[in-house]
């Protein structure tokens, strides 16, 4: 048994195999790299140590030449990946403070108003416009400026369009059209919203989709070489 293995065996005599090992590791670090400025010595290529078995330069594994367009690919994928964490969670919110509202309405229908319902579309597609269409799109187009700050800082050519698809059609809540609204039908009526905005063909998913097809056609126009 070694010094080291004779300390670690002394002083950790009931240590786990697993911790063993990762003490016996520690202690067979070069000494000298504890101590304040001095860093181990890297091995430096002389005569003796060839660079390869065949005393040639090894060869980097990215070509230097690419390294703009994978610095730029890179960054493109950041604003994607950003984009779909930030536009989920913004839709997210949006859902909830809009279910508020509808609860907050369906608590103040009256007797009357229950016996000649109104569709759930009807009482609910211009307070649907105003918070969660509006602010939504407001947010969207901040990340239509900073797509084209990203196509402006890498001085991509040609005319540049990367808009989203935005739909201000009146029937956005045609999902709730045959719900009267009144409160013995809220579940059906949240259901119904929060398959519309955070469904697998919702709101949130939509726009994720679209920010994929504009950062792959960003990605296009930049020459890969």
């Amino acid at each position: 048994m070694t010094i080291k293995e004779t300390i670690t065996a002394t002083f950790f005599p009931q240590a786990p195999e697993g911790l063993w090992r990762k003490t016996i590791a520690f202690l067979n670090r070069d000494i000298l790299s504890f101590l304040p400025g001095r860093q181990p010595e890297v091995e430096q290529l002389t005569a003796e140590s060839p660079a390869s078995e065949d005393g040639e330069r090894i060869d980097a594994l990215v070509d230097p030449g690419k390294l703009d367009y994978l610095a730029f690919r890179r960054e493109v994928l950041d604003w994607r990946d950003g984009f779909h964490a930030q536009v989920t969670q913004r839709v997210s919110d949006l859902h909830d403070a809009f279910i508020q509202r509808i609860d907050s309405e369906l608590d103040e229908v009256s007797f009357f108003r229950q016996l000649i319902t109104k569709s759930a579309s009807e009482v609910l597609q211009g307070a649907f416009i105003r918070e969660v269409r509006v602010p939504l799109f407001s947010s969207l187009r901040q990340e239509e400026e900073k797509l084209a700050a990203h196509a402006g800082k890498w001085m991509l050519p040609g005319q540049l369009n990367f808009v989203f698809k935005k739909d201000w059609s009146d029937s956005e809540c045609d999902c709730v059209g045959d719900i009267g609204f009144k409160p013995k039908n809220r579940g059906a009526i949240h259901a119904s919203i929060k398959s519309l905005m955070l469904g697998d063909t919702g709101i949130a998913e939509t726009y994720c989709a679209q920010a994929t097809r504009l950062a792959r056609q960003l990605i296009e126009e930049k020459p890969s070489c």
